[in-house]
């Protein structure tokens, strides 16, 4: 019986590997989540940038990250909306924009966070032309209250897009990945904010 599943795990370790190598460049994503152990938002964004550096190989347009604005605190509520970076480029190019933006922002680099969520991705084009817009994390809206990263295709996103505009959704970008962010945001105001994020 081990020796068959021994096989199994090998063959099933070969295919993965032979289709990662034969399929056309792809989405990156990079994330990182502690609980409970600090960190520095500097260190954070450098872990982004290099876990972005080393999807470089897949082949992209753009790149972008999202980090906490402010750290969690036990029973303390978030007041200030994630901070997004996204560009056009390489991902030298996303790291050039972060050092500006963070330094136009005023952002405190050397701060701990306790608890941290934050996201990177680079982009293969599929809807929308490669831009910063494009770029994700895409964002449900200016408090960026759901924040999305997503490889693949959403082959209803017209149809959803659609309901959501009808609903008073406005949307940045033509991915459809910004679909996603919408649609959790919208059944979650439906929702009057009684929902966990499993819910939703």
């Amino acid at each position: 019986m081990i020796r068959s599943m021994e096989t199994l795990f090998i063959s099933l370790l070969a295919y993965i590997l032979i289709d990662f190598l034969t399929t056309p460049a792809v989405c990156g994503i990079f994330g990182i989540y502690s609980y409970h152990i600090d960190y520095k938002r500097s260190n954070v964004v450098e872990c982004l940038l290099r876990g972005l550096q080393r999807l470089e190989y897949r082949g992209y347009d753009s790149a972008g990250i999202a980090v906490d604005s402010v750290p969690l605190m036990d029973g303390q509520e978030v007041s200030e909306s994630p901070i997004i970076v996204k560009a056009k480029g390489k991902v030298e190019d996303l790291k050039t924009l972060c050092n500006a933006t963070f330094s136009r922002m005023d952002v405190d680099m050397d701060v701990s966070f306790g608890t941290q969520s934050a996201i990177a991705h680079t982009r293969w084009a599929t809807h929308g032309p490669p831009s910063s817009i494009n770029a994700h994390p895409q964002s449900s809206g200016e408090d960026n209250a759901f924040v999305v990263v997503h490889n693949g295709i959403i082959t209803n996103f017209n149809v959803l897009k659609e309901f959501l505009i009808e609903k008073g959704e406005k949307f940045m970008s033509d991915t459809d990945t910004e679909v996603i962010a919408k649609l959790c945001s919208y059944v979650y105001r439906s929702l009057k904010g009684r929902a966990t994020l499993a819910e939703v």
